[in-house]
Formats: C-alpha cells, sequence, structure tokens
C-alpha cells in the first residue's frame, strides 16, 4: 500500500506540475495532554511543532502519535491526514464530534494512514485513508451510505473489530465488504471475517481464526481415544497410515484397526470403513512404538469425516506421537497431532504418576514402590510411571527429591512430609530417613540398591 500512495503523489506531481502536492516533512508529534487535555486541535496537547507551525486539521501531512493512557482526545473539526501524514494510536479514544469525519475527497487522492492498537476511533466516516486495526483496535463508524469512502481497512488481529452504527450487515457485506482485508488477505465471510447485526440496526465486523487445511490425528487425554480427521476442505485417498511413539505412548491392544475390524467382509471385517479392500497390519502384537496398517487398494476419507482409532494412545507427559499418510498419488502426508481433553486440559505434569491430570498423594505409593529400582530396561513411558523423574534408568533418592519438590511446589510448602508422615508405612518412614540422609549430609554419589530399611 505504500507503493501505491507514493505513485499516486507521483501522478500528482505530474499532471499539477509539482504544485498541487504538498511536501511531507516527517515531523512526528505526541500527544501529551498538556493544554487542556482533549482538544486533537490544540498544539499544546502536543510535543513537537507541526509543518507550518500549526494544526491544520485540513491539511495534517505529520505523524500524530497517541501512546500513552488519556481520556477522550475530542475534534469538533473534520482532521484530514493527506499523504505523509497519520495517526499511531496505542492508547485513549479520539471522537470525531458534530457529524464529522476523517479525511477528504480530493482529484487527485491524496492517502493518510491510520495505525490503531488498544485504542478507539468514532468518526462519522473515513475518506482517502489506509487504515491499520491492531490488537485490541475498535473503529466506530456512525455514518450511513458510505462511511468507508475509497479507503482500505486492514484487520490485523484477532481482538480487533469495527461497529457500524448506521449500516445493517447486508449493507456492510454489499457496499463494503470489498474494502476490508484480514490479516492481509481478501475476507471471505464464514472463513476469516464474520460480520454480524447488532441488534440495534448497525453491524459488527470481526475477524475469525482461520484453520489451515490439514489432517488432524486428535488425541483425547481423558480417554486415550485417537481419531483422524480429514479437514483439508477436500477428500483425500491414502493406502497406508503409521502411527510412531518413541517414548512408548501407545497400546496395540486398545487399538482399533481397519484390518479384519471395518474392511472388507472376505478379510473378516464388516465394511463400514472400506467394503471394498483387504487392509493388512504391519505393527507386531502389543507393540507400543507404532501402528500401521495398510492395503493394495485405497481409503477415500471425505472433508470433514472421522476414522476412529481406538482408546489407544496412553496418557503420560510424553506427547510426542507422530503420524503421517501414505497418499495414492505417491506423496506423504504429515498428519497434525492434536491434544484435546475435557477432565485433563493440560498436557500430564511430570511427577504425575497415575496420569490422572494433578500431582497428589495417590502418585506417591508408585514411587515409594519402586524406590532404588533399575527401570533402564522400560519404555520412558512406563519409568515415569515407575518414579524415574529424571531419566537415569534408576529410581533414586534424586527423584525423591524432585518429587517432594514438585509435590510442595503444586501442594504448598511442606506439603510432601504432612502427606508422607501421615499414615507412616514401615516402607515409607525408610524412605523419609534415606531422603533427609542426602539432604543432611549433602551426599556426592548416589545410594546404591541394596540401601535398605528393616522393619
Amino acid at each position: 500500500m505504500q507503493f501505491v500512495t507514493q505513485l499516486r503523489l507521483l501522478l500528482a506531481a505530474i499532471l499539477c506540475g509539482g504544485c498541487c502536492v504538498q511536501a511531507a516533512y516527517g515531523v512526528t508529534l505526541t500527544w501529551t495532554g498538556g493544554g487542556d487535555g482533549q482538544s486533537f486541535n490544540q498544539l499544546a496537547n502536543w510535543s513537537g511543532t507541526p509543518t507550518g507551525g500549526f494544526i491544520n486539521s485540513s491539511n495534517l501531512v505529520d505523524t500524530y502519535v497517541v501512546d500513552t493512557a488519556t481520556g477522550v482526545i475530542t475534534s469538533s473539526t473534520t482532521i484530514a491526514f493527506r499523504a505523509g501524514g497519520g495517526l499511531i494510536q496505542s492508547a485513549g479514544s479520539l471522537s470525531i464530534l458534530n457529524g464529522n469525519g476523517v479525511g477528504v475527497l480530493e482529484t487527485p487522492d491524496s492517502i493518510g494512514s491510520i495505525t490503531i492498537s488498544n485504542g478507539e476511533l468514532s468518526t462519522q466516516y473515513l475518506a482517502e485513508l489506509e487504515v491499520s486495526l491492531g490488537q485490541g483496535a475498535l473503529l466506530t463508524l456512525s455514518g450511513s451510505g458510505n462511511p468507508v469512502n475509497e479507503s482500505v481497512v486492514d484487520i490485523s488481529d484477532l481482538s480487533a473489530s469495527i461497529h457500524f452504527l448506521a449500516e445493517s450487515s447486508a449493507n456492510v457485506l454489499s457496499e463494503h465488504l470489498n474494502k476490508f482485508t484480514v490479516f492481509g488477505s481478501s475476507p471471505v465471510v464464514g472463513v476469516n471475517l464474520s460480520v454480524t447485526d447488532d441488534g440495534s440496526g448497525g453491524a459488527l465486523v470481526a475477524p475469525l481464526l482461520v484453520e489451515p487445511p490439514s489432517v488432524k490425528l486428535q488425541v483425547d487425554r481423558d480417554s486415550g481415544e485417537m481419531t483422524l480427521v480429514n479437514l483439508t476442505g477436500g477428500d483425500i485417498s491414502f493406502y497406508e497410515y503409521d502411527i510412531i511413539s518413541i517414548a512408548g505412548s501407545l497400546d496395540a491392544a486398545a487399538w482399533t484397526p481397519i484390518a479384519e475390524s471395518t474392511d472388507a467382509v472376505s478379510n473378516g471385517g464388516d465394511g463400514s470403513v472400506d467394503a471394498d479392500d483387504a487392509w493388512i497390519r504391519f505393527s507386531a502384537p502389543g507393540s507400543r512404538t507404532d501402528l500401521a496398517e495398510g492395503t493394495f487398494g485405497e481409503l477415500t476419507l471425505a472433508n470433514n469425516a472421522e476414522l476412529q482409532l481406538g482408546n489407544a494412545w496412553i496418557t503420560s507427559p510424553f506427547e510426542e506421537l507422530e503420524a503421517t499418510l501414505s497418499l495414492t498419488n505417491g506423496s506423504y502426508l504429515s498428519v497434525e497431532v492434536v491434544y484435546l481433553g475435557t477432565e485433563i486440559l493440560a498436557p500430564i505434569q511430570v511427577g504425575d504418576f497415575n496420569a490422572d491430570g494433578r500431582i497428589s498423594a495417590d502418585d506417591w505409593p508408585l514411587l515409594r514402590s519402586n524406590l532404588f529400582a533399575s527401570v533402564s530396561s522400560l519404555l520412558p513411558v512406563d519409568a515415569h510411571a515407575a518414579g524415574d523423574l529424571d531419566g537415569s534408568g534408576t529410581v533414586d533418592e534424586y527423584d525423591f527429591l524432585l518429587f517432594e519438590e514438585l509435590y510442595d511446589a503444586t501442594l504448598g510448602p511442606g506439603a510432601f512430609a504432612r502427606m508422607a508422615s501421615g499414615v507412616p508405612e514401615p516402607s515409607s518412614v525408610c524412605t523419609i530417613l534415606v531422603g533427609s540422609i542426602v539432604v543432611l549430609s549433602s551426599m556426592s554419589r548416589r545410594l546404591t540398591p541394596s540401601t535398605s530399611c528393616r522393619s
């Protein structure tokens, strides 16, 4: 847009011999409110000296900055930002009163600019302006007919919005839609832009979050259920899928494969997913690190269609699944893995050994019963569930101290000591004593598995 503005200035200079365009000197004025603290046109409210020595609201060729918390700045006349001039507003409110607006129409065009973030501009109309609405910006337009006149408004943040007070949503869609851009792209109602009635004869315009086209593997933290979802906007055909977990987060026993389940009846399936083809499982029985199957035919998954794969994910802090589709066109598609949950909303914390979504007294016995045991032969998911917090391959005093720290950080200082001493079983007393010895002696070497405590 800056290039377009410069081109328009050049054409204007050629058409009128350079006499119609006033040079912009790049002066920046910053709002201080040192005058009456309210009037835009009062020079005492600004620091800096504008081009020409005074604020000429009909020919603003400088940059006016409002960046401090302030009340409502007002102007009882139209303020016209010309080429080279503009408003940068990141605080407060600017209201143009008495039915006036921002900008003027003239030939040739002289395009000014307005950039708003965390501020509000209320005006009758915009004319010959490039407007950018960032975070927290609100543009209120009270005029009817053509309140966005020869102007472009880019909405560049999800929290920005435009409120038309005298234009219905139907009018906005028919008359103004082509004057908007959303994150620099053309607006598509229902995709990246929302236009709705405000209930009072006006309309609200706001951006929408655009989900990039993709195939997703949705993983439910609560149940471990895995669902393949096609969100590409069209059908997708593939002959194989692979799901990989280096940490051992998969459970083949809980997997619902297509093979011999929902494939062709001739292969033992019910035909509900792929009635024409037989599928073959590539994963070994009981696999914890990969789930894969394929066919010599193909499966077409329609847009928005889902493929249920069973409760085959083991809930743990390890959210590291990777998935791919082998497409019939010979390419491979990386699948976006998304973890969801209604009860367990966030990733499982390290130290939540039973993976119920919280560190609690229920986790302590799992570490206690494995203290000084080697877990080096276990997969990472199982080693963590046994109490190995630091990944050393042994559940030792360091894991004990780490768990105590995590427990107190979650439930408050001293919470672990109170919990552990509440019902002092012999083994828990032993562990507390070992931990105390570790703290008091600041041991420089690890205790060996032969360390024991007799009851």
